[in-house]
């Protein structure tokens, strides 16, 4: 299974009406890892996070960002960013998942 097969999907621990997963590229979530690792945090890399983990993830990756040279993948981790600070501020688990066909 190739990594363009497959999507990480972040479902956050807090489940109302309201509240939307975020799904990722496995390259994106190995990424953003790759920051926090960098920044002194290493976080659960399969399972999904806890509030606690979540709070420390965000503090290493926004001490991280800002050194993001290309702009896309400054843009992925803000999207992460966002999450963290909105829906999944509780935490979330982490599913990976074959990714939806989409039209020929």
């Amino acid at each position: 299974m190739s990594d363009s097969q497959i999507e990480y999907v972040l479902l956050p621990s807090r489940r109302d009406a309201e509240t939307k997963p975020l799904t990722i590229k496995p390259r994106e979530w190995r990424a953003a890892l790759d920051l926090s690792w960098r920044n002194g945090y290493t976080p659960p890399d399969v399972a999904g996070m806890s509030r606690a983990e979540v709070r420390w993830l965000v503090k290493a990756l926004e001490q991280g960002v800002a050194g993001i040279k290309e702009p896309q993948a400054r843009e992925d981790v803000n999207r992460l960013l966002r999450f963290c600070r909105g829906d999944g501020i509780l935490g979330f688990t982490l599913e990976r998942r074959w990714q939806r066909a989409t039209a020929w």
